[in-house]
């Protein structure tokens, strides 16, 4: 007894070291959509907040004294490593979710060493092998312990905890790094632009689709927390990659009919991605009639949900997104969703996103543990749908202001 159908307080545990907990205010008779956007909002502003006031100074002195550190090597190894442009100088640029604004608190961040020349014979075996011995003599240079750190960054000792080489498809030099008072890492990823490295076109195509897709970055944001809560955010354990999520929230953007046309509404496109890449309809009860192709006929096949076992995804441009949205209509609109297989290869995965960047690349290839991010989503969707235990027979009706709490700590 004593408190009728008021809200529980919130749970002490903090949804993430970041998360600011603020109230999203009134809106007790507004609907489920409404409070989620309210709530993604805050979300968003927390995420903001943080970065700007307790890490994004400390995270860019790191990142100024790593671009430091390399170039010194290039420059003190001029004559074992040249320019590939010689008019341009060897350089170190970001891209990845810090350059695109897609990043949380907790997200790696992505630096490539551009314009350095390759073996003159470019087949993988000796790119792969130059690059190789090239991250590790940078490895050697950036540790803390060698001499010259010693005696010109002592700080290193403070900011470094970690240099490892992992030799994946891309060659990384992973360096773990201290970027705030608290003590919390950060991890910096360093690759070498070759022939295969689409990173820095790829973070200023991403960078044209958030400027058409203004939901696009709070979408993102939640989906990467919630995925990285449960461990499926990385692509060499199984996860789906930050770029292949992005591209999937791209293709649920780019067709309306599946959040009902409501195109400022971020809580509707959620509740709604969740749902149609959780397996379920979405709210909306829209469908879309996919182009299927068999011994040269076509078919259109009638489809409410987005199945990994049939479906492919490949993102519209984003000038055909835009004249889209101005009206314009192209007699043969690409396919957001299609039958695999799709221009591209199936290479054995159940998940099939076609990079702009490179038509034969499925970035979602590595995503082998897609059955359960797909239920994850479907469990996002049903917290989403379903009244909580203290908003059950109120009156008069009401959802619960803590969805994305619910969520996250479910």
């Amino acid at each position: 007894g004593g408190r009728g159908h008021g809200c529980a307080p919130p749970e002490p545990k903090p949804i993430s070291y970041w998360y600011r907990e603020q109230p999203v205010g009134s809106l007790a008779h507004c609907g489920v959509f409404q409070h989620l956007s309210a709530e993604v909002d805050q979300f968003v502003a927390s995420v903001d907040h943080h970065i700007k006031t307790k890490e994004g100074a400390r995270r860019e002195q790191m990142l100024c004294v790593l671009r430091a550190l390399i170039l010194a090597f290039f420059e003190e190894n001029r004559k074992k490593y040249r320019r590939a442009q010689a008019d341009q100088p060897i350089g170190v640029e970001v891209f990845g979710s810090y350059s695109t604004n897609l990043f949380l608190p907790t997200s790696d961040i992505d630096l490539a060493i551009v314009n350095v020349e390759l073996p003159a014979a470019d087949p993988h075996p000796l790119a792969y092998d130059f690059t190789q011995e090239l991250l590790l003599s940078i490895a050697e240079w950036i540790d803390p312990r060698s001499a010259h750190n010693e005696r010109d960054h002592p700080e290193l000792h403070e900011w470094i905890s970690g240099v490892q080489f992992i030799p994946a498809k891309t060659p990384l030099l992973t360096v773990r790094t201290t970027t705030s008072v608290e003590g919390h890492t950060t991890q910096i990823d360093i690759s070498v632009v070759t022939g295969k490295h689409h990173g820095i076109q790829t973070a200023k195509l991403v960078q044209r689709y958030c400027e058409g897709l203004p939901t696009l970055r709070p979408l993102v944001l939640v989906l990467k927390h919630l995925l990285s809560q449960r461990g499926m955010n990385k692509p060499f354990e199984g996860g789906l990659s930050s770029y292949a999520l992005t591209l999937m929230a791209i293709a649920f953007l780019q067709t309306p009919q599946l959040y009902n046309n409501a195109h400022t509404d971020v809580g509707q496109q959620l509740c709604s991605l969740c749902a149609f890449y959780g397996g379920v309809a979405v709210p909306s009860g829209a469908h879309l009639l996919v182009p299927k192709h068999i011994n040269g006929l076509g078919q259109i096949v009638p489809v409410t949900f987005f199945d990994y076992n049939l479906l492919g995804i490949s993102v519209r441009p984003p000038h055909e997104q835009q004249q889209q949205q101005q009206g314009q209509h192209h007699e043969r609109p690409p396919a957001l969703f299609s039958l695999v297989p799709f221009n591209g290869p199936l290479d054995g995965s159940r998940l099939c996103v076609e990079d702009p960047m490179d038509r034969t690349n499925n970035v979602g290839r590595t995503a082998f543990n897609i059955s359960e991010i797909q239920r994850t989503f479907r469990l996002a969707y049903g917290v989403f749908s379903t009244p909580c235990v203290c908003c059950v027979g109120a009156s008069p009706p009401r959802q619960c202001s803590n969805l994305l709490r619910r969520l996250f700590l479910y």
